[in-house]
């Protein structure tokens, strides 16, 4: 709200009107690292489409990171400033009846490093949907951190980011909801995709109204990751 005050002039000249305009401090919340955590799902109801899909997702957000990050430290070097400063980590797991990391967040984006992810997202076999597995081992991780970047992840200079794609229901849904308020609580934002249109109450009952969403076609898993990392990483005031 604007504050409105007049100052009165001397003889007939009529009162002078100004406005004092109330400045609002915004404070700027600038992550020195983005963690983006991928969890794909194996069970048998992904065999088809909906795996070739997911695969290509996973390979396609590594290639774009590994581009993105590839293009900053050339346009810095250009202009003389030091690579140090901010970064964006990429982890990738598998999940069924077990789930296995595919990828850890300190690897680089190498040839190898792709193919073994590619490799290892075929054969959606698996007879359960765990997904509380994998997000048992990413907090089982961060919990391992020192106390001063447990802090910064509090604080989102440090964003952790867990992306969750699924086509079914949990198959351990009360303990999946006791971990994702957990890693909430240390700062850790949980989101999820599920695939088709019938998986739309399963799983923003898992994680939340505001923080999931059903794909109507495999086809456009790309397409809402894509968009979702662009979004995600974009600087907001706190």
């Amino acid at each position: 709200m604007h504050e409105v005050f007049y100052i009165l002039t001397t003889g007939t000249e009529r009162p002078v009107f100004r406005e004092r305009k109330k400045i609002t401090r915004v404070n700027m919340i600038m992550p020195t690292e983005v963690n983006f955590y991928l969890i794909c799902d194996m069970s048998g109801s992904m065999a088809g489409e909906k795996e070739e899909f997911q695969r290509k997702s996973a390979v396609l957000l590594m290639e774009a990171i590994a581009e993105y990050m590839r293009r900053l430290k050339e346009k810095r070097k250009q202009l003389g400033i030091s690579d140090a400063g901010f970064d964006i980590k990429v982890e990738i797991y598998r999940f069924g009846s077990q789930q296995i990391k595919l990828k850890d967040r300190n690897s680089d984006f190498s040839p190898d490093v792709r193919i073994n992810v590619h490799k290892y997202l075929f054969d959606a076999n698996e007879d359960s949907t765990r997904e509380d597995l994998a997000l048992s081992e990413i907090k089982k991780e961060l919990e391992k951190l020192p106390q001063d970047e447990k802090q910064q992840i509090k604080d989102g200079e440090k964003k952790h980011i867990i992306i969750l794609l699924t086509d079914g229901a949990s198959g351990n849904p009360n303990q999946t909801k006791k971990i994702v308020k957990e890693l909430r609580n240390m700062g850790v934002e949980v989101w999820g995709f599920g695939i088709g249109k019938t998986t739309e109450h399963e799983i923003k009952s898992l994680l939340g109204e505001e923080f999931a969403e059903a794909i109507d076609s495999p086809k456009e898993i790309p397409i809402y990751l894509s968009n979702f990392v662009k979004k995600i990483i974009k600087i907001k005031p706190k």
